[in-house]
């Protein structure tokens, strides 16, 4: 029964990509907006999650962070879009 309602809400409201609106043939991101993310990962500030130029490396305080006044303890992005 799941799965015959998926279809059926497949068919009225056809997956579209997030990014550009395009159809696809899942939830989420076409192929094409799927290749212009860059996936973040260490080394990073470990507050704010902000990326850092060398891929070689660990995390450590951003300097905004070792300011301080942030009003959140941690945050995170998956990617960074390119385009």
């Amino acid at each position: 029964m799941r799965r015959l309602l998926s279809g059926l809400a497949d068919l009225l409201f056809p997956p579209r990509c997030a990014i550009c609106g395009t159809s696809t043939e899942r939830d989420g991101f076409c192929d094409n907006c799927l290749a212009q993310v860059s996936f973040i990962g260490p080394p990073m500030c470990p507050r704010c999650g902000l990326p850092y130029p060398v891929e070689d490396g660990v995390d450590h305080l951003c300097g905004d962070c070792l300011k301080g006044g942030q009003h959140f303890s941690v945050a995170r992005s998956v990617g960074i879009y390119k385009d």
